[in-house]
């Protein structure tokens, strides 16, 4: 039996994103007025962004918390006609390197960065690292384009 990508890879990340966006959300006065959870599996993506443009009241905004969702929920509008950027605006997660091209904005995360430092991290402590714990925090910026 195959389990669900989301038990596969147990991860806390899409709550950190949302309570990050939340977070944000607050500061500027503003407020959820819904949210709906997917898995991360190709149907169930699917299935949750047309279950959210049939209820949709347009104008509206959607954070998703993936680029890969966005892509969907872009495909999605743009079959059913509906203008991006206008009546539908669309915020990602990722910035992955075909964002630009499908004019996506999105929440740019410096992953070469984040894997560098990790590597550091790892070897220097293979390589005997004895003191206090390290951290590095990199902070993730918005990089606007047509979809919002």
């Amino acid at each position: 039996m195959k389990a669900d990508l989301d038990e596969q890879l147990p991860t806390r990340v899409f709550e950190d994103r949302r309570a990050g966006f939340h977070e944000a959300l607050t500061q500027a006065g503003r407020a959820v007025r819904g949210e709906t959870f997917t898995g991360f599996d190709s149907l169930a993506i699917y299935h949750t962004v047309c279950a959210l443009l049939d209820q949709a009241v347009f104008p509206c905004t959607i954070f998703a918390s993936a680029d890969q969702i966005a892509a969907v929920l872009l495909d999605e509008a743009e079959w059913r006609g509906v203008q991006v950027g206008k009546d539908l605006r669309v915020v990602g997660f990722d910035d992955h390197p075909w964002a630009a091209a499908r004019g996506l904005t999105t929440v740019h995360q410096p992953v070469e960065r984040m894997g560098a430092e990790a590597g550091h991290l790892l070897l220097s402590l293979l390589n005997g690292f004895d003191g206090p714990p390290r951290s590095c925090r990199l902070v993730p910026r918005l990089v606007v384009r047509m979809t919002a």
